[in-house]
């Protein structure tokens, strides 16, 4: 999976290290996540974390902000929309941070909006060219479908409604 230019994760979910797609990556690291976490060997207290324990929480750690990191500099529209309900990425960095499950080097998403990062940065340049839109695979594009569908679903079901209680 691919955050920027210099940052390429490799998956280590598989017998040996090795590049991944980003769903793909981030899959197999909420597998390996859940299973670490429900463990006994590694935690046989909900209630209580040991120091020793504290490991798999850091490498748990890095590998959920890696998901963040490929979003903001991949996905911003999908990143600034979700942070705006969310704070996810800003509590879950706060969060590392207060209990130092990561080093500071980890940390590359920038403050404030992914687009306006997008839109200030050289490789936006290179990419974009004068179009002020980021370029979108083909996959947004059919969520962006599916929930414009969604939408119209919606509204003719409450406009269903709505006449049901004109006719009642």
């Amino acid at each position: 999976m691919k955050a920027t230019d210099m940052w390429l994760y490799m998956c280590a979910c598989h017998g040996a290290t090795q590049h991944c797609p980003a769903i793909d990556y981030m899959i197999h690291n909420i597998n390996y996540s859940t299973t670490t976490l429900n463990d006994s060997k590694n935690f046989d207290n909900r209630f209580e974390i040991k120091d020793e324990q504290i490991k798999h929480l850091g490498l748990i750690s890095r590998r959920i902000y890696r998901f963040l990191s490929h979003t903001f500099f991949h996905h911003p529209e999908v990143f600034d929309e979700f942070e705006a309900k969310t704070f996810m990425c800003k509590r879950f960095t706060e969060f590392t941070t207060l209990y130092g499950l990561m080093s500071s080097d980890n940390y590359i998403i920038k403050e404030g909006s992914a687009m306006e990062y997008f839109k200030k940065s050289s490789q936006a340049e290179n990419v974009m060219g004068n179009n002020s839109e980021p370029p979108l695979p083909a996959a947004n594009e059919t969520i962006k479908e599916a929930r414009l569908e969604k939408s119209d679903a919606d509204t003719a079901v409450a406009d269903m409604k709505n006449t049901e209680n004109v006719i009642a």
